[in-house]
């Protein structure tokens, strides 16, 4: 619907801005002390894991609102905040465990691949923590405001 991919564009160009803001930070502020650590170059790596982050990060998002899009078939009559909670509870373990293997590897590259790999494999270290929390955190929660839901007091919960 408009409103499930207004919310998805939303997270998508906040996860893109604070991945280029953490490229351009290690980039701009490469003084001494961090040269030593990590130097940062930007060339080819941007782009390619700015497209490698969309799709992973799609991904992410589709998975969700897939399965609200489910908990919504099965239950018409529940409000949206209570099947996007439920969503989001049934995928979690999901996206958590893909995130968290992804992100070992994406680790294990960067410490142990070669110097061409540093640059792609901390982008996408970035990438996907923050495409993880953006499918989560970000989109859901626009759907809920789209769609002019509110979400139940925390006193009257349930």
């Amino acid at each position: 619907t408009f409103h499930s991919s207004t919310a998805h564009v939303h997270s998508f160009f906040r996860s893109r801005l604070i991945l280029i803001r953490c490229f351009f930070f290690f980039f701009f502020f490469n003084d001494t002390a961090t040269t030593e650590i990590y130097t940062l170059s930007l060339h080819d790596a941007l782009p390619i894991s700015l497209l490698t982050i969309i799709g992973y990060s799609l991904n992410d998002t589709i998975v969700v609102y897939d399965r609200i899009r489910e908990n919504m078939r099965k239950s018409p009559k529940d409000d949206l905040s209570g099947v996007i909670n439920a969503s989001i509870n049934q995928t979690l373990s999901r996206t958590i465990l893909t995130s968290g293997t992804t992100f070992l590897v994406l680790i294990c590259l960067f410490f142990l691949g070669g110097e061409v790999i540093h640059d792609f494999s901390f982008a996408l270290l970035i990438g996907v923590v923050v495409g993880t929390y953006s499918s989560i955190f970000i989109a859901s929660p626009i759907l809920l405001l789209g769609q002019g839901a509110k979400a139940a007091p925390a006193g009257k919960r349930k």
